[in-house]
């Protein structure tokens, strides 16, 4: 009976030792496909994007190295002895079980943002007028690019401070409550891009609503995305039909870099090269809505299918890459901070002139405001593009608020005016600071007339 047991606990310890083997091999050349495929894809994005060595994102690099050495480690763990294999392939397990967890536990949990969720309500995804530089719609109207959103609607403006911006529309489309598009009731309009539109902040916190609260009847006219063509475009449409006292014109660094792909807009550069072009869009809010509502939808559809297919994203990390970079971007420079292309550089200054004759022409009066990013004091090029940008401004005779000189520089924790201190949008302690800014300087300077 002994040797009978002995046999037994023999052969049992055999086939026990051959599945793990087995398994080991499986982990090993899974580990050696799975990097020798994330080392290729790597290797694919640099070519086909076509960066030169030093633009070649973090990332891709670190992919490019630990992937060519892991694929080579494991080819070569295969042919260990099983004890090192089964070892390594444990080390293995018990290292990239968690990661994967950590990322599928956070792609599974990724919130919806309420106004995808509520189906039966009036509510769509925010709308950019970028998104349509390469097209137009067609409405039973004729051609039309709007360049406001969907009129009297719930959407969200995204998330980074830990909460939805959900926002309802005024109606034309834009981030404003309790306004009356009526001339000569307005007197600051606003013009800008996902800074002057609110991102991410509630509606009560962005630098339109702050403004209301300090006494100035404000419009805002910002929609995320737009840069320097597009913003003249709104005050032909918009500002231009209200006649405000104060057209304050928010600039950020990234505007530039924005400009040189409305300058390919066939359709928006009408605006800058016809006088009287307009698309009369104050009054054709019902094409805007019933064309935008298809528009936004079928966006609406490629999300919940991209939403739905966890698995591609979970394989990708998305999450841990997003963080990634989070991590590596702090401190770092901006990657829209150079300076402009010629054609860029003088059609910004005939943008801005013809902007500042248009606003005369109503004897109204132009502010341009400097928006710094959170990379301004670790970057060299940010730094000389705001040189250059104020200089232009400056040039023209158009009156400069450089929120750097009189907010971030004096500020005793700058960081402080971003959501968790990271890249991004200003939080609402950063917008009011905006607004008073603001405000003080237009009271300042039209109580000194």
């Amino acid at each position: 009976m002994s040797k009978y047991s002995d046999l037994m606990s023999e052969l049992i310890e055999k086939n026990s030792t051959r599945l793990r083997v087995k398994c080991a091999n499986i982990v090993l050349a899974f580990g050696a496909i799975f990097f020798a495929a994330g080392t290729a894809s790597a290797v694919y994005k640099i070519v086909s994007h076509s960066w030169t060595f030093h633009e070649i994102p973090i990332f891709f690099s670190l992919v490019v190295v630990v992937g060519a050495i892991a694929t080579t480690l494991l080819s070569y763990a295969l042919r260990l002895r099983d004890e090192r294999k089964i070892n390594l392939a444990l080390i293995l397990v018990s290292i990239f079980v968690p990661i994967f967890s950590f990322e599928a536990y956070h792609q599974l949990s990724i919130e919806t943002p309420p106004s995808l969720e509520q189906n039966n309500s009036p509510v769509y995804p925010n709308y950019f007028p970028q998104f349509l530089l390469d097209s137009s719609l067609t409405t039973p109207g004729g051609e039309i690019f709007p360049l406001g959103g969907i009129s009297n609607t719930t959407t969200t403006l995204g998330n980074e401070n830990g909460y939805y911006a959900v926002v309802e529309t005024d109606q034309h489309g834009f981030n404003n409550q309790d306004v009356i598009y009526k001339r000569g009731a307005v007197e600051i309009v606003i013009i800008g891009d996902s800074f002057a539109e609110g991102y991410s902040v509630y509606p009560n916190q962005n630098i339109g609503a702050v403004l209301r609260t300090l006494g100035h009847h404000t419009i805002s006219l910002g929609k995320g995305g737009s840069g320097p063509l597009l913003e003249l475009a709104i005050v032909k449409e918009y500002a231009a039909i209200l006649q405000p006292k104060i057209v304050v014109w928010l600039y950020y660094v990234n505007d530039l870099a924005n400009l040189n792909h409305e300058l390919e807009s066939r359709f928006i550069r009408k605006y800058l090269t016809e006088n009287n072009f307009s698309q009369n869009l104050i009054e054709r809010q019902s094409e805007i809505d019933s064309s935008l509502k298809k528009f936004v939808g079928n966006e609406v559809k490629n999300y919940r299918k991209r939403k739905h297919n966890v698995f591609i994203r979970i394989i990708k990390f998305e999450y841990l890459r997003k963080m990634f970079d989070l991590l590596v971007n702090t401190g770092r420079s901006n990657d829209y901070a150079g300076l402009p292309s010629p054609e860029s550089e003088s059609t910004f200054k005939t943008i801005l002139k013809t902007t500042d004759q248009l606003v005369s022409g109503w004897d109204g009066s132009l502010y341009f405001v400097y928006l710094p990013s959170i990379f301004y004091n670790s970057d060299p090029s940010e730094i000389t593009l705001h040189k250059f940008v104020l200089a232009t401004v400056a040039d023209l005779g158009i009156p400069i608020i450089d929120i750097q000189e009189d907010v971030f520089r004096h500020h005793s924790d700058p960081l402080s005016l971003f959501p968790y201190r990271r890249p991004g949008h200003y939080n609402a302690k950063g917008y009011r600071l905006v607004a008073e800014t603001i405000s003080r300087r237009v009271r300042n300077d039209f109580v000194s007339r």
